[in-house]
Formats: structure tokens, C-alpha cells, sequence
């Protein structure tokens, strides 16, 4: 297999916003880290490798004491208080990058569900857990 790496560059990275019922705002985005080209079936296929980004403005209700701890993903998930938090898209936006050969690429990242644990981070606000989905258009420069 040999991997052809294009360079890119950045578009638009916004940042997706959702208020939860909680009183807590995420917002969220993906970030693209590298993309490469693949022959397969004579067909040229685009690749990416992504980073999500995550920010949680926590609301004083729900914030805590500060923790130094590094939670695994294990004891997270099963200190959940809230399963699937409620919320509302306040803003969305796929992020938009052009590659060096002209293709335009749209990454949708859409988060699926919110769950609330009951951890905090070292700044004293709340641990959430998101699961999200996500989906890449790829539109080709015209001959």
C-alpha cells in the first residue's frame, strides 16, 4: 500500500455549540491532522485522521472540587450520574479544508449522546462523556 500525503490548508474550524440541560455549554469540533490518497480499484480514495476537540463551560451548579486524578475510560463510564443529558444545537458547522490538489474536504462531526458523570477535572468542572458520529464529504475540483 503506498500512502500519498496531501497538504492542506484550513478553511474553517468552528466550534459547535450545545447547552445542556444542566445549565453547561460543550462545544466541540473536529480538527484535521493528516490526509492521504489510496489507489483502490483504480478509483484514487481520500483518508483522514481526525482530532475532536472538546470544551466544557461548566455550570456552577454542577462544578466541584478540582481532582489531579487521570480517569480511564472504564471508571467514567461507570460513574455516570447522567445518562443522556438533554440539549440543544446551538450552533453547527462542518469544518472545511482544501487540499493541495484542489479537493474541497467537509468533516460533519455530530455528537449522538451527552452523559454526565459524576468526576471532575482539575479545574473543578464536571467530567461529560460524549459519543458522536461523523462523515466526510469530498468534493473533487472540476477538470
Amino acid at each position: 500500500m503506498n500512502r500519498k500525503y496531501l497538504d492542506f490548508e484550513v478553511i474553517k474550524e468552528s466550534w459547535n455549540k450545545y447547552s445542556l440541560q444542566d445549565g453547561t455549554k460543550l462545544k466541540s469540533r473536529a480538527m484535521l491532522k493528516s490526509v492521504w490518497t489510496e489507489e483502490v480499484d483504480g478509483t484514487t480514495k481520500h483518508n483522514v485522521e481526525i482530532d475532536q476537540q472538546q470544551v466544557c463551560l461548566c455550570d456552577p451548579s454542577v462544578q466541584g472540587e478540582p481532582s489531579t486524578m487521570s480517569y480511564p475510560k472504564e471508571q467514567l463510564e461507570g460513574g455516570i450520574d447522567v445518562k443522556n443529558c438533554r440539549y440543544t444545537t446551538l450552533q453547527y458547522e462542518p469544518s472545511e479544508y482544501l487540499l493541495d490538489d484542489g479537493t474541497k474536504i467537509l468533516l460533519h462531526v455530530s455528537l449522538l449522546n451527552i452523559a454526565r458523570t459524576r468526576f471532575f477535572d482539575h479545574v473543578g468542572n464536571r467530567i461529560y462523556l460524549t459519543d458522536a458520529t461523523g462523515q466526510m464529504n469530498v468534493e473533487r475540483p472540476t477538470k
